[in-house]
């Protein structure tokens, strides 16, 4: 008896092991990309109209590349453009969360929990919105689509990784649309497998360029992951990552300005020390050279 019980057991388990296994790649092919994550009400509001361009490349199908903190990112047919779309699910409460408010304990941690999903919400559309009007030219996004609008006539084609269709009213979805960038630490790497020191050179002078153009606007990026988040396009360096953007009047102030410059070039010092210490000589210069203009 026992030992068929075991058997049972253990039959049970495997099985149960293998559907979670099943489920689980399932779930990670797909990236977590759901309709139902992206949906939300959005508030009405007449916003600028995009261009003629930007309605054309909106024409064309866009396929799932992946998946960041705050967005889902399709790549555009002539893969020039990339659309990210609002994971407005990251913003929302648990659904467990919804059985421990009985409780004063309980609705006090859910009330905590939404306070806080909802105030990154705020900041994460505040600098999508911050990016379309203060700094387009350093992160090269073309339209910021936040609002329920009736500008759209034709429908959003998506596409996910097993090549299924999507279709969507792109009036009733938030978007960012922005040209595509080539990584910047696939370009360093490429460098430096190429002994490249001359692009390496002009592309480091690019960041700070960039970085300098930045915070002259009094805006700071809080995102410090420089290297993960930026990119090349043009031979110039831009923010591909436009979720982290917040005004900060104290840039006006030497000491802070050189202080977020530190800030903003602190991770790529680190990855340099670890990926490709032969830049960090001409990093260091150009760094330097960049707290004198700030003083």
């Amino acid at each position: 008896m026992i030992a068929f019980i075991f058997t049972r057991f253990l039959k049970l388990s495997l099985i149960f092991l293998f559907v979670g296994f099943v489920f689980f790649g399932w779930y990670k092919l797909l990236g977590g990309f759901r309709v139902d994550k992206i949906e939300s009400p959005l508030q009405k509001k007449e916003i600028e109209k995009p261009s003629d361009e930007v309605q054309e490349v909106l024409k064309q199908k866009f396929h799932y590349i992946d998946k960041g903190c705050q967005a889902y990112v399709f790549e555009s047919e002539d893969q020039n453009y990339v659309l990210k779309i609002v994971r407005f699910s990251r913003y929302k409460v648990p659904f467990w969360m919804h059985f421990i408010k009985w409780t004063k304990k309980g609705a006090q941690k859910r009330n905590r929990r939404e306070s806080l999903k909802n105030r990154l919400l705020n900041m994460s559309l505040s600098s999508y919105q911050l990016t379309f009007k203060k700094i387009k030219d350093l992160t090269y996004v073309e339209y910021v689509h936040l609002f329920e609008t009736n500008i759209f006539s034709n429908r959003l084609i998506l596409k996910d990784f097993f090549q299924r269709e999507y279709s969507l009213d792109p009036n009733k979805v938030a978007f960012i649309l922005q040209k595509k960038a080539l990584p910047l630490e696939k370009y360093l790497l490429q460098c430096k497998k190429e002994n490249d020191m001359g692009k390496t050179k002009k592309i480091l002078e690019s960041f700070f360029t960039t970085t300098r153009s930045l915070l002259n606007r009094k805006i700071l990026n809080k995102d410090y992951n420089c290297i993960k988040n930026t990119g090349i396009i043009d031979g110039k360096i831009i923010y591909m990552d436009v979720g982290s953007f917040v005004k900060n009047k104290n840039l006006e102030n030497t000491e802070r300005y050189n202080h977020f410059l530190r800030y903003s070039s602190k991770y790529f010092r680190k990855w340099g020390n670890k990926n490709y210490p032969e830049m960090l000589p001409y990093f260091e210069e150009i760094y330097q050279s960049n707290l004198k203009k700030a003083l």
